[in-house]
């Protein structure tokens, strides 16, 4: 198809409009954006370089914590024991001829057990008792002889040392009859009888024994990164078997380790005012220790230090690692509680295990996980 030179002067003369306008408007653009970075240059700052210890540094994710107050309960396991147990021994030979007694029946204090066959313990005492009568009158008439100087000083200490002897022969006899009657030394229950009537006991034979339960001990061990914080008069809490629990005060903490286990023996006393029938069984002891202040933070934090100490890495303010060493105080199901931290501390939250001591990092803030 054939134009008019008129019509192709006309289209060439528009295609070179729009060029220039497609140029005007390319310039237009270009000066917008380029006096928008000019403007937000002068609102904002520019963006910090890092150094090149910074950028050479191992990134790692830190979180800052607070303490918070905490009232730490130690949780160890024990076993349970009478506060009392004795085993009652025959002190005499003689026959068994009464057991007031049986198995489990509960007995006050001087109540009478068992009596045994005085046999001729009675007229020995009465013997005895006679010789020491005669003994001090001639005691008596001896020393008026001795002040009126009609009778020697040996003869006179002979008087004394006769009269003395006397006295203690009756004491013993006194003695031996009052060990056929055998009598409770404390309130308490009787756990065990191998004795019947009618046995011929020597001494030194087990007649029973006797377990006082109304107050129960409990024994257990804790390791000795765990003692120091105990003490006696802290309170405690004993949970049995069946779920139940048992008030109580600590009543001791050795002053030396186990050299086999090197953990510390502690005892516990628990009220039992239903005399109930544990002792010998096994119990969680929860010690109650003073209030402090401690951070919660997740286990898998804490690490082992250069000398075996447990603790965790943090940051300083030249944003170099350290190693704090921490005491565990408690566990809940949150975490871990530990004591010997500063205040505020920033801990390394992830990374911890690329880094030691000493190391520069670059850290990054991260809520704690």
């Amino acid at each position: 198809m054939s134009f008019s030179p008129a019509f192709r002067e006309r289209l060439q003369r528009l295609q070179r409009n729009h060029l220039l306008i497609a140029l005007v408007l390319a310039g237009l653009l270009i000066i917008w954006l380029a006096s928008g970075d000019f403007l937000r240059a002068k609102d904002e700052p520019p963006e910090e370089q890092p150094t090149p210890e910074e950028a050479e540094a191992f990134r790692v994710e830190t979180s800052v914590l607070q303490a918070e107050p905490h009232s730490p309960v130690q949780v160890v396991q024990g076993e349970l024991l009478p506060m009392r147990e004795v085993e009652i021994l025959s002190q005499i030979n003689a026959h068994l001829t009464g057991r007031v007694v049986d198995w489990g029946d509960v007995v006050a204090e001087d109540e009478i057990l068992f009596r045994l066959d005085p046999e001729t313990r009675a007229a020995e005492l009465a013997r005895a008792e006679a010789a020491l009568a005669l003994s001090r009158a001639e005691l008596e008439g001896g020393e008026v002889l001795y002040r009126k100087k009609l009778l020697s000083e040996t003869e006179f200490l002979r008087l004394k040392s006769a009269a003395a002897s006397a006295y203690a022969e009756r004491q013993l006899s006194a003695q031996q009859l009052r060990y056929a009657e055998i009598k409770a030394p404390f309130d308490g229950v009787v756990d065990r009888l191998p004795v019947e009537e009618g046995d011929y006991v020597q001494v030194g034979d087990a007649l029973a024994t006797l377990v006082d339960i109304a107050v129960l001990r409990l024994i257990a061990y804790v390791p000795q990164q765990q003692v120091y914080a105990l003490r006696p008069g802290l309170s405690v809490e004993a949970t049995l078997l069946d779920g139940s629990t048992l008030p109580g005060t600590l009543t001791f903490v050795a002053s030396r380790a186990e050299s086999s286990t090197r953990s510390f023996r502690i005892e516990a006393q628990l009220d039992n005012p239903e005399r109930r029938r544990i002792a010998g069984s096994s119990a969680t002891l929860s010690v109650r220790l003073s209030d402090q202040k401690a951070h919660r933070l997740s286990p898998a934090l804490l690490s082992l230090g250069e000398d075996g100490q447990l603790g965790v890495k943090s940051i300083d303010a030249e944003r170099k690692v350290t190693f704090l060493p921490v005491e565990i105080l408690s566990f809940d199901p949150e975490g871990v509680w530990v004591g010997g931290l500063p205040e505020e501390v920033e801990i390394i939250t992830l990374g911890a295990g690329f880094v030691t001591a000493g190391d520069p990092v670059n850290p990054v803030k991260t809520e704690q996980r």
